[in-house]
This record gives structure tokens, sequence and C-alpha cells, in this order.
């Protein structure tokens, strides 16, 4: 290793002899710009971050759930790819949103051990994805899940009462459920590794900079800002080893939340496991209180 000097003279460019606090200057203010520029690419990036839907659309019949089917619905501009299956009237419906990995066809699984409790499934294709065009962001997302509410009649073929409505936020879709519960009547909400906020998750991932204090998250998607508003029954089902999500957020959820309220916390559990780790049963339990 060089001496001193030699490190200053190679990080500022500055010959020996003008070293000091002019050399010093110059290594900060090269860090600094490094700084920015890491800054901005995260600023400029972080859609592309946050959304890795891929845009595969597939046919519910290959995916082994020939029981539902494929519509569009309209929401502004932009046709969301949506698959449908109907248990009756005197059946609960349970409106799927997934996350950010991955494609509706990807919860197929999902959808199979729900129609085989009796209830109907109403499987969302996040915007930008699954076929549903447009680009994916917040609004975008609360815009098609408001326009899926409203098309539930036309999916279903028959009128639908709102307290036979429970939505089920999958990860991101988690924010995109707790938004429409506060804004629409539902009969309860399922969140699975829910986030509080979206800002509040990417200043814990990216502490280094002010991204909060900056306000530089476009879709903070604040469910912590709007879980109380929502009047109707709560689970929460969060792992407590989530390293992308760490379970206080679920928690601080459900602090937030109003009664009744729910929740399910697997030890052990990580991310994408909870349907290995008892997930189902806890649905279970929590349906057939509300809907025996």
């Amino acid at each position: 290793m060089g001496s001193f000097a030699t490190v200053m003279t190679k990080l500022t460019g500055l010959p020996p002899k003008r070293k000091g606090w002019i050399g010093y200057a110059a290594v900060a203010g090269r860090l600094f710009a490094i700084y920015l520029i890491g800054f901005a690419a995260l600023f400029l990036g972080q859609r592309h971050m946050l959304y890795l839907n891929g845009n595969e659309r597939m046919v519910p019949a290959e995916q082994n759930v020939p029981q539902m089917v494929e519509k569009l619905v309209s929401s502004d501009g932009v046709d969301v790819v949506v698959w449908s299956f109907d248990a009756g009237s005197s059946k609960p419906v349970i409106v799927y949103f997934h996350g950010n990995a991955g494609v509706l066809g990807h919860r197929a699984g999902r959808f199979r051990w729900m129609m085989e409790q009796g209830w109907g499934v109403v499987g969302v294709g996040l915007r930008g994805g699954s076929g549903t065009g447009g680009s994916p962001t917040e609004e975008g997302h609360a815009a098609d899940a408001r326009a899926v509410y409203g098309a539930l009649p036309e999916l279903l073929g028959r009128p639908v009462e709102q307290g036979g409505v429970v939505l089920y936020g999958e990860s991101l879709g988690s924010g995109i459920a707790v938004r429409l519960a506060n804004e629409r009547g539902v009969g309860g909400i399922i969140l699975e590794t829910p986030y509080a906020a979206m800002d509040d998750l990417a200043q814990e991932k990216f502490g280094f900079y002010p991204i909060k204090a900056l306000g530089a998250v476009k879709d903070p998607f604040r469910s912590i800002d709007r879980i109380a508003g929502i009047k109707t029954p709560v689970l929460l089902m969060h792992g407590t080893n989530d390293q992308v999500i760490p379970i206080h957020h679920a928690k601080r959820l459900f602090d937030a939340a109003a009664d009744p309220k729910w929740y399910r916390w697997f030890d052990g559990g990580g991310h994408n496991d909870l349907w290995q780790r008892g997930a189902p049963q806890a649905i279970l339990d929590f349906m057939k209180r509300y809907y025996p």
C-alpha cells in the first residue's frame, strides 16, 4: 500500500504538494458527487425495482383452474385482466391482489384451494403485468382496484352485496387492498406479508439517503394511515423471519387497525413460504368465523 500522500493523489488527482485541506475537499466533493449520482439512480429507477411483474398472459384452463373465466375490466383506458369464479350468491367472493413478482397465473394453486372451500374468487392482474396494460403506479393500481370492485356484478353475473366481498392483499397487493377497503364497503380483508408504508420500508432499506424526508418515494402506499378507517374484520399474516418486509410492519398495522382484528405470526416464516407453514388454516379459521 502506498503512502497517504500517494493515496490522496490517486483519489483527488492533485499533486502531493497540494495535499491538505484542498485534497480533503476534493475527496469530499467526489464522494458527494458519487452519493448524489447514487440517489439519482435510486430515484429514477425506483419503479423498476418495485414492480417486477412479468407480462406473461396465462390462461386459466392451462393452469388447472378451468372453472375460472378470464375477462377484461376497463380502467382509465387500461384493460385489466381478471380471472373470476362465482360460487353462488350465498357464498363470499375473495378479490385477490397479488404481489410484485410473478403473474396472475402463478397464484392458480391458491385460487384452486379457495374454490375448493366453496368461495368465489376474482384474481386481478396488476397493471403492467399478466397481460394488463399500462405502467404500474400506486394511483394506477388504485384506479384498477376500484374498477374491478365496480365490475363485480358483471364479472359474477349477479348482484353482489358489499358484505360478501373479502379483499386479499399479498405483499405489494396489501397496499392496494387496504386502500380499496378504506374507500369501498367490504366484508373483510386478509393481508399476507404486508408493509406499513412503502416509503417507510424504502427508508429502512436505503437509510443512508433521506428518502422519506425528501418525499422521494413516488408510490408511498401509506397503509398505516388508512387501515384504521377499515371497519370490517381484518386478518394479518406474517413470518417472523421475513427479510423482505420485516414483521414489525405487520405489527404496526395490527396495532393501528380497528377491531375486530386477528393476526397469525408464523415462527421462522419468510416472505414467500407462509402457505407452506399454515396460512391456509389461518385463512379458513378467519373465513369460517364470519362466513360459516
